[in-house]
């Protein structure tokens, strides 16, 4: 499995077949954009953030740790760029996200550095799928590439989980998938893992998936906000606009328009209010 730039605001996602074979389709309710059975990846004219997913070898412990040895293999995704308060600048706090996968379940082991360390992380609990004023880290995949259905997931330091989907346009945030998510944090910041069955998204029939991605993390006490896959707030926001992760009640202005990115390149409509999808 590998992820690579396509175009501009846009991380690509292609999983290839698993040991040969293809993975399960689940293909209710979307349609995919890829060139039916070819298996090919569809380039864009405007690089964007790549890196590369690999198989997971060995027993995964999801206590959010990110200590199996197969994590340090693994090539992160890094350069994460500011949507707020500096935008276009370097994120402040380096983050790396990692992802790999095995026949079941798609895994995300990610590194959110703290220049004040443990100290730095804000943290709440709260029950599923509350948004409070925290740090996260939020993946949203677009599964079919069709730059229109979005499946978010997110964790906070203390292990909170939000989820929306499923691979539609407006996504259904009473949606509740079984997938796993833990959290520790450590004198470098916080650190999460996540294991996300195959069996709980839907995508197409093909070998070769090429799906969307972004990533996104809040960093609460600096009240910053930087994704993977840059893009302006004033530049086109291809087949519709889309916004980055709320802001919990009280704690600034409400978010502004943003793309998200393709997981094989171009954007991948957000929800359009309240929280993200």
């Amino acid at each position: 499995m590998r992820l690579r730039g396509a175009s501009r605001g846009s991380g690509v996602l292609a999983l290839l077949a698993l040991s040969g074979a293809a993975l399960p389709a689940q293909t209710n309710g979307a349609r995919s954009v890829s060139a039916a059975g070819s298996g090919r990846l569809r380039e864009h004219a405007i690089p964007s953030p790549a890196t590369t997913a690999s198989r997971v070898r060995g027993a995964v412990n999801l206590d959010g740790r990110l200590d199996e040895p197969f994590w340090a293999g693994l090539s992160p995704a890094t350069d994460f760029r500011q949507h707020e308060p500096h935008e276009g600048e370097p994120a402040t706090q380096r983050t790396e996200i990692r992802i790999g996968f095995d026949a079941n379940a798609i895994y995300v082991g990610a590194r959110m550095f703290d220049t004040e360390g443990a100290a730095g992380v804000r943290s709440r609990l709260a029950r599923r799928d509350d948004f409070v004023t925290s740090d996260w880290i939020e993946l949203v995949f677009d599964t079919y590439h069709n730059h229109l259905g979005r499946t978010s997931f997110a964790v906070n330091p203390a292990g909170v989980r939000r989820d929306a989907g499923n691979a539609v346009e407006f996504t259904d945030e009473s949606w509740d998938p079984v997938w796993q998510a833990a959290a520790a944090i450590d004198s470098s910041g916080w650190t999460a893992e996540l294991r996300i069955p195959f069996s709980q998204l839907r995508f197409g029939p093909d070998s070769v998936q090429t799906w969307g991605l972004q990533v996104w993390r809040t960093a609460s006490r600096l009240n910053e906000l930087s994704m993977w896959s840059f893009w302006r707030r004033n530049e086109a926001g291809g087949p519709g606009a889309v916004r980055p992760p709320p802001r919990a009640p009280g704690s600034g202005a409400a978010p502004r328009p943003a793309r998200a990115v393709a997981l094989r390149g171009e954007p991948v409509q957000r929800a359009q209010a309240g929280r993200p999808g």
